[in-house]
């Protein structure tokens, strides 16, 4: 005979088994099979990505709604979805010719998905600028920009104003959406935390940091343990009613890997003695201990425009040392003077400051929260053979540095031609300063550690390209209208699991009838034969 114990076992299973059957079938009924489009230009300062997602229609059966995902990018291999340089190069004529090819491109795409010139006009088209156009003076930037809108509201896609834009980072907040913060950062934390499923409506103690390493500004982003406080930074991300988390976030503006070395290259030339210039008035030379040597006959290509100690723009040309040591030395240096120049820090004793006296949670210790770098990291770890990006040791970047900065030009092109990822030879003067600089920026900007850093650098995720725009995306999808379908026709997935729910319920009801009644009889039977036991005693002792 069944037990209590055994019984109730018995009937939870059985519930659990018909619950999950039910609820299969009406996740099976959500899925309708339609879909909606997006376009999302990612007009960064080095250039101007095209990315094609599409995500499943925004038309729910149970409040409140659940996010819209997964996104899923369409042609992400295409070398047409690229253009160079960057869109802030350009002036407010030449911006036609500098997106069209893009925006032709998007059409294609989405044309190959079953779209019409009509379904276009509901695609959505957005397009986000960075720090290239952040760093732009006033009168350049707004003309510029007016320029972009204007094209964007005469190609065929779906437009509004506030989807062209300048995002915000640094100290720039030009969102609509958003409030004044950094959203550069926060689209990159949320498109590795989304795309690695660690951050979800149920528990987000699980996420990793983002680190992004672009151009003109670099990012960093990461939720604390809930005993660190986050005194400034602070960004309450919401994606949808279960889908939200408090996060640090703090974007550099003119530290991205390029406006970094041409402050390297101008703390170089204040150091020098300006008073000679080069044969028959050519410009000053430079000497770069993190550019290659045999680089000279290039020099016209690597002239820069830095300022004189009179405060004028003159043009120097930068000329490479292959110096790894010398290198090291004035990355860390110009770190270091970023560290300590400003007063401003939180704290008087600077110890959760990181750079320009900007406030930041320890990134340091047991508690540290592992990073996932990207962007610009992964052209640096690629260049230097470093293949397992998973265990991205800034120590075992340091060593690498150190062997293959020592090379002149000609030894550096043959060993980057031998590379699995072999880079681009104009970028081929960049890359000693950038394993440096990630060095120095990581260990004395951010605090973390040199030896066993947790850090992972990483280029795609699930099959996705990892960037900001796919978080960019997943939001402003999720700002999208939707709709609210509580008169839709009952599909048969749904049919199905009522008759499986009432079937279940009425043979569990009627298996609690026949267990109830076993068990009664079970303990009416004990009762009686407790009660005859106990006459038959009375009575024999009644005789003695």
């Amino acid at each position: 005979m069944l037990s209590v114990h055994k019984s109730g076992r018995l009937l939870t299973i059985v519930k659990v088994l018909y619950i999950s059957v039910c609820l299969q079938a009406l996740a099976a009924s959500e899925d309708t099979g339609t879909y909606n489009y997006g376009v999302f230009i990612d007009a960064g300062s080095q250039g101007s990505r095209l990315y094609v997602y599409k995500w499943p229609e925004r038309n729910f059966k149970i409040l409140p709604p659940p996010e819209s995902a997964p996104l899923e990018e369409i042609g992400s291999q295409k070398s047409l979805n690229r253009k160079s340089p960057g869109i802030a190069t350009c002036h407010p004529e030449e911006v036609h010719d500098y997106l069209d090819p893009l925006t032709e491109q998007a059409a294609l795409l989405l044309e190959s998905e079953g779209l019409s010139e009509d379904d276009l006009k509901h695609v959505p088209l957005y397009l986000f600028a960075t720090a290239g156009m952040r760093v732009l003076a006033a009168d350049d930037q707004k003309p510029l920009l007016q320029s972009i809108r204007k094209f964007a509201e005469g190609c065929p896609f779906q437009y509004k104003e506030e989807w062209i834009r300048i995002i915000s980072g640094g100290t720039f907040a030009s969102s609509p959406t958003l409030a004044p913060c950094e959203e550069e950062g926060v689209f990159g934390w949320l498109t590795v935390n989304y795309l690695k499923n660690t951050f979800s409506g149920i528990s987000t103690y699980s996420t990793v940091g983002a680190l992004d390493l672009g151009g003109a500004s670099t990012q960093i982003t990461f939720q604390p343990p809930s005993s660190q406080p986050i005194l400034q930074g602070l960004f309450p991300l919401r994606i949808t009613e279960d889908l939200h988390a408090n996060l640090y976030t703090h974007s550099y503006l003119y530290l991205g890997l390029t406006e970094a070395q041409h402050q390297h290259h101008q703390r170089l030339f204040s150091a020098m003695d300006q008073t000679s210039g080069g044969p028959g008035g050519a410009p000053i030379s430079v000497l770069d201990p993190c550019s290659p040597s045999g680089d000279n006959a290039l020099n016209e290509q690597h002239t820069e425009y830095l300022v004189n100690k009179q405060g004028k723009r003159v043009p120097v040309w930068i000329v490479g040392t292959s110096n790894a040591t010398g290198c090291k030395a004035t990355v860390e240096g110009l770190l270091r003077s970023l560290k300590l120049s400003s007063d401003q820090c939180l704290h008087h004793d600077h110890t959760d400051c990181a750079l320009l006296g900007v406030y930041q949670p320890p990134a340091s210790g047991p508690s540290a929260v592992e990073m996932y770098g990207f962007s610009g990291f992964v052209y640096t770890w690629q260049f230097f053979g470093m293949e397992d990006m998973a265990q991205a040791d800034l120590q075992a970047l340091d060593t690498a540095a150190s062997t293959v900065c020592s090379k002149d030009i000609v030894a550096l092109k043959k060993y980057n031609a031998n590379l699995t990822h072999p880079q681009q030879t104009n970028y081929l003067d960049t890359f000693c300063f950038s394993a440096n600089y990630i060095t120095a920026l990581l260990s004395i900007g951010y605090g973390m550690d040199r030896v066993n850093t947790p850090l992972q650098v990483v280029s795609t995720i699930n099959g996705s390209s990892v960037s900001y725009a796919y978080g960019a995306m997943l939001y402003e999808v999720n700002q999208l209208p939707w709709s609210y379908d509580s008169h839709s026709k009952v599909s048969s997935s749904e049919v199905a699991c009522w008759i499986v729910l009432g079937t279940g319920f009425s043979v569990l009801g009627g298996l609690c009838i026949v267990l109830l009644v076993m068990l009664c009889k079970a303990r009416g039977q004990k009762y009686g034969s407790s009660q005859s036991s106990n006459y038959t005693e009375r009575l024999l002792l009644s005789r003695t």
